[in-house]
């Protein structure tokens, strides 16, 4: 009797060539879009945090028995403003690098494998930009780093994009998932 080991999500993607990889196309016009789509995300979410923020402090002023009330109504601004922040800040990388393209989605139907490319710079530097939790970014970056070249041709490098101060915190997880990164690999902005 013989055993077959069944493969997790990540052997697969790992041994799979992507030979039928889907992407986002790398054309102007898609990425204008892909830009205009990320800011009106930002608007949007930035006009529903004001209103909770609005709604919260006229509960409380109303009536301060209705702190319940505007405590739900600040969780959801700041959930929207948790939820905003890693838009924000990939915003703000590709600003500071002269992004030439953004928010690159890929696909691949042979072995489920999905994603998003967060900022290719000018220089065709790809950056995976992180902010808050850093949980699944060694798995994350390893996937980013195996797309790339088949997205974007030759061999581009690739870092990690964090804010100013979590390099250090970056670089540990690495560590521990025994993936050690070059320092020139993290990117603080």
């Amino acid at each position: 009797m013989t055993f077959k080991l069944k493969q997790t999500k990540e052997q697969r993607e790992e041994q799979c060539t992507h030979p039928n990889l889907e992407y986002d196309r790398l054309k102007k016009g898609p990425e204008e879009s892909r830009r205009g789509k990320k800011q009106t995300k930002i608007a949007q979410a930035n006009k529903s945090i004001n209103r909770n923020l609005n709604v919260a402090t006229r509960e409380i002023r109303r009536m301060p028995s209705r702190v319940s009330r505007a405590a739900y109504y600040l969780g959801k601004a700041r959930a929207t403003m948790t939820d905003i922040a890693g838009d924000e800040f990939e915003e703000k990388v590709s600003t500071e690098t002269n992004a030439k393209w953004t928010t690159i989605k890929f696909n691949c139907p042979d072995c489920g494998m999905s994603g998003e490319i967060d900022v290719v710079t000018d220089q065709g530097v790809v950056k995976e930009c992180k902010v808050g939790t850093i949980g699944g970014l060694v798995s994350q970056f390893k996937k980013i780093s195996r797309v790339a070249p088949l997205i974007l041709g030759g061999s581009p490098t690739v870092h990690v994009a964090v804010p100013s101060g979590n390099g250090g915190a970056v670089r540990r997880a690495f560590r521990q998932a025994g993936s050690p990164l070059p320092s020139n690999a993290i990117q603080e902005h």
